[in-house]
Parts: structure tokens; C-alpha cells; sequence
């Protein structure tokens, strides 16, 4: 049990290590903005002395973190947007690198990131950008646990883990639907679902394309509120019950659709004995 304890914590360390790594080389290389500043001086003459004002700029790097709330992330975005023009392949590679970051080590803020797409790229890059990367840091987080934790979840989460194996394998025919229901339903804890997936025998191409499409929704109503982020005022802006209710259905709709797709098995009568 200890070398299965100091086994996950090495190779969770290490993955960590490289991924900080990455994305601390790509901030520390980020590229320099120019601002105005004013400066004043006095010219004296002989008989006037007169004041004129200079204009001069002045290069400097922003501090960049990950945003926690709704004033941090516009912050965020009025600071990066200036790279927009100029350095857009910079803004799409930090970007990038960070949102899978967050999915691999299941660190919260997924909203967050997807309203700050919506505010950098606008919506109809946004949404296929952060559907592909969730997919992306979602499959990083599955095969991490599959080297790491999966021992681990079978041993400290046994009980939560059975109840998704029975699912799964109660839904082998139509899996794919089934983990689609589970993706768009607004109250699936895909943290757990990403990290358990691997020891509940769950494909990783079924798993990956189930993150793609079932998750575009959610990201889908994120990236449309990051358009007018200006207007945002706490992150339950970002649901309405119209748009909960949406998801709610889609779920049921996906869900009804693998059970329906499930052979149906027939009961035979045991015969008499004479």
C-alpha cells in the first residue's frame, strides 16, 4: 500500500513538475507591450521659462495569473487582449496550454476559462477551441489516473467506483449515449468521471469523443456569456433556469436514447419437471 502511495504521489509529482514547467517557460517569454507615458520637464530661457510636455513610451511585461472571480477575469482579459492583434499566436498557445493544465490535474475554474475564450476570441472560435481542448486535458487526466491513481480509487473510493462499473457495464451496448447523458447533465461530477473512467473500463475513445460533444453545451452557454463579460457581475451570471433546463433535457434525451438501444432480454419460463 505505501509503494502504491509513494508510486502515484512520483508520478503525479513529476507530471505536474513538466506541465508548471511549460507554462511558467511560455509566461516568462511572453512578449512585451508598449504604453504611453507623460513626462514632464521645464526648458528655462532667459527671460521665459516655460513648461512643455513630452511623450514617451515604455515596455513592460503584465503579471498574468489564473483568474478566481469575475473582477480578476476582467482584469485578465483587458490585459490580454492586447495581444490580440500582434501576438495572437502567443494568446492562442497560453491559452491553450493553460486550459489543458487545468483539466489535467482537475483543478477548478473550467467556467472561468471558457467565458475568457469567449472574451478573447469570440464565440465561433471560441466554442470549437475550448471543446477540443476539454477534451484534450480530459483525456490527459484519464490516462494520468490510469498510471497513477487507479489502484488507489479502487481501494479509498471502492463503493463509488463499483456503482459507475455497474453503469457502465449495465449500458455496454449503447455506452457512448450513456456517457453522453453524464456529460451534458449540469450536476455530473466530471472531475470524479475523468479520474475513475480508466478502472470502470470505459475506452478512451468513447471517453474522449463523450468530453467533445457532451461538454459543448455547457462550454457553448460560458463562451456566449465571455462576449459581453463586461456585463458579468458573479459566475451564477453565467446560468439562467432556461439554460439549466436546456441541459436538463438534453440529458434525459441521450439518456432515454441508450436505453432504448439496450437488447432487450426475454424471460424463459423454467419448464416442469415430472
Amino acid at each position: 500500500m505505501i509503494l502504491l502511495l509513494f508510486r502515484c504521489i512520483f508520478i503525479i509529482s513529476a507530471v505536474f513538475m513538466l506541465y508548471s514547467f511549460a507554462l511558467w517557460s511560455l509566461l516568462s517569454c511572453r512578449p512585451f507591450l508598449q504604453r504611453l507615458t507623460d513626462n514632464f520637464y521645464e526648458e528655462e530661457h532667459i527671460d521665459l521659462g516655460d513648461e512643455t510636455e513630452r511623450t514617451t513610451f515604455e515596455y513592460y511585461q503584465p503579471e498574468l495569473q489564473f483568474p478566481t472571480s469575475i473582477p480578476e477575469l476582467q482584469n485578465l482579459v483587458s490585459v490580454l487582449r492586447l495581444y490580440h492583434d500582434e501576438h495572437f499566436n502567443y494568446l492562442i498557445s497560453l491559452f491553450s496550454l493553460a486550459y489543458v493544465y487545468k483539466q489535467t490535474f482537475a483543478i477548478p475554474g473550467s467556467a472561468l476559462m471558457n467565458v475568457l475564450g469567449g472574451a478573447l476570441f469570440g464565440v465561433w472560435v471560441a466554442v470549437p477551441v475550448v471543446c477540443l481542448l476539454t477534451a484534450v486535458g480530459a483525456s490527459c487526466c484519464y490516462l494520468l489516473s490510469s498510471i497513477s491513481l487507479a489502484h488507489l480509487l479502487v481501494r479509498f473510493e471502492q463503493e463509488r467506483v463499483r456503482k459507475l462499473r455497474n453503469k457502465i457495464r449495465g449500458n455496454n451496448s449503447s455506452l457512448f449515449l450513456f456517457l453522453l447523458s453524464l456529460r451534458i447533465f449540469p450536476g455530473t461530477p466530471n472531475w470524479f468521471l475523468n479520474m475513475a473512467a480508466p478502472v470502470a473500463d470505459v475506452p478512451l475513445h468513447l471517453f474522449c469523443t463523450s468530453v467533445l460533444l457532451g461538454l459543448a453545451p455547457y462550454n457553448t452557454v460560458c463562451v456566449v456569456a465571455g462576449a459581453s463579460v463586461s456585463q458579468l457581475r458573479s459566475v451564477s451570471d453565467l446560468w439562467s433556469a432556461q439554460s439549466v433546463t436546456v441541459l436538463v433535457v438534453l440529458a434525459i434525451v441521450a439518456y432515454t436514447g441508450s436505453r432504448l438501444l439496450q437488447p432487450q432480454t426475454r424471460h424463459v419460463p423454467a419448464r416442469k419437471t415430472n
